[in-house]
């Protein structure tokens, strides 16, 4: 299995050097060497979260805007002159023509290997918002982006102080998606979704059955407590597989329990959800931004908040519904404290802005450093 997996890698990266030299020799001859397009593309492949609101926000100032993605289905549900298959001849020319190159992950969700050729201002708007897990210590100084967007003075300390970006590169500006995110639903919806871990990435389906990640999110979504709640709220709990856990294959037997696949947009699941199940994701944040409830199930502590280790270990204001057993989700699940509001009380810390005018606020950072040049 891991052999073939390398294999298939090695045969992906000869296609990128391929695709990439013949673009630069079209590019080399092009009497007109930059346009004024920017270029968007996401880790996941799919249009979602902070891209897509940015996308989105900047067509509507009358921006040219495409789309980079490896996705079959999101380029046959596009617009076909504003999206391009990632790796391809046609991409690496967008690239290296752009103005603005936008990613929410990292280098590789543009021009894969080749992104250091990029003359373009290069803006990486996340895709999540810092704050619970530790990243590695390197881990921004790696992306060489001219803008890297923060939410707060505490997330931004987190990336130059903890994971290297240089100081004059990261601006408070907040997240994109937050300038759209809303709940206005009726449903008692939930979501649970769980962040990665290295560990069970290239494991079998068997052997992931006997890790206690596998156990412990099986024992609660199978469990009577749950069943009763979903049905005496006409609910339905959507599981999402985090997008580097593409080997998760939960079988669960509820029928208000749905194991979402890797193509479900899982911006729409988070704008139409009442209530968060977690252990350590930065998706815990449009929740709290939006003053819905935040579960936080977090079976592994002990191990996970040494390694990778975690940035707040206490705060009674943020994790005020933390429960480490599946045994003692199932008890929060038979009682009535499974509430629709966070609680959380804003105090600026996390949250600089809370309004409507994020993707204002990056646009403006953009256009004053390109004017800069």
């Amino acid at each position: 299995m891991i052999v073939q997996f390398i294999k298939r890698i090695s045969l992906l990266k000869i296609r990128y050097i391929i695709s990439f030299f013949v673009a630069y020799i079209v590019y080399f001859f092009q009497s007109k060497k930059k346009s004024d397009c920017w270029v968007f593309g996401t880790g996941t492949g799919l249009f979602e979260n902070n891209i897509e609101a940015l996308f989105k926000y900047c067509e509507s100032l009358g921006y040219s805007c495409l789309f980079i993605t490896n996705k079959k289905k999101v380029v046959q549900s596009f617009d076909s002159s504003k999206v391009l298959k990632r790796g391809s001849i046609e991409a690496y020319l967008a690239c290296l023509n752009a103005k603005v190159l936008l990613f929410d992950n990292d280098y590789s969700d543009l021009a894969p290997g080749f992104m250091f050729v990029m003359q373009a201002l290069k803006v990486n708007v996340n895709h999540g918002q810092e704050g619970f897990k530790r990243l590695p210590k390197d881990y921004y100084s790696k992306i060489k982006a001219d803008i890297t967007c923060s939410v707060s003075q505490f997330e931004k300390n987190i990336k130059v102080n903890e994971c290297g970006a240089p100081v004059d590169t990261v601006f408070i500006t907040g997240l994109a998606r937050y300038d759209n995110l809303t709940f206005e639903s009726s449903s008692n919806d939930i979501l649970m979704f769980l962040t990665w871990r290295d560990e069970l990435q290239y494991l079998s389906d068997d052997e992931i059955e006997l890790t206690s990640y596998y156990k412990n999110c099986v024992e609660f979504l199978e469990s009577s407590e749950l069943a009763s709640y979903l049905e005496k709220k006409d609910a339905t709990l959507y599981f999402k597989p985090h997008y580097r856990m593409k080997n998760i294959n939960l079988k669960v037997n509820n029928s208000r329990v749905v194991i979402c696949n890797q193509d479900v947009n899982l911006t729409e699941l988070i704008k139409n959800t009442k209530v968060l199940i977690t252990d350590y994701s930065s998706v815990a944040w449009d929740y709290i931004y939006t003053n819905r409830n935040v579960i936080f199930f977090q079976f592994d502590y002990d191990k996970y908040s040494i390694n990778p280790g975690l940035y707040i270990l206490e705060d009674n204001n943020l994790l005020k519904n933390r429960v480490r057993t599946a045994l003692e989700l199932r008890i929060l699940f038979n009682s009535d404290e499974v509430s629709c509001t966070s609680g959380y009380i804003d105090d600026g810390k996390y949250f600089a802005f809370i309004d409507k005018n994020n993707c204002n606020r990056i646009v403006n950072k953009i256009n004053a450093l390109n004017l800069n040049d």
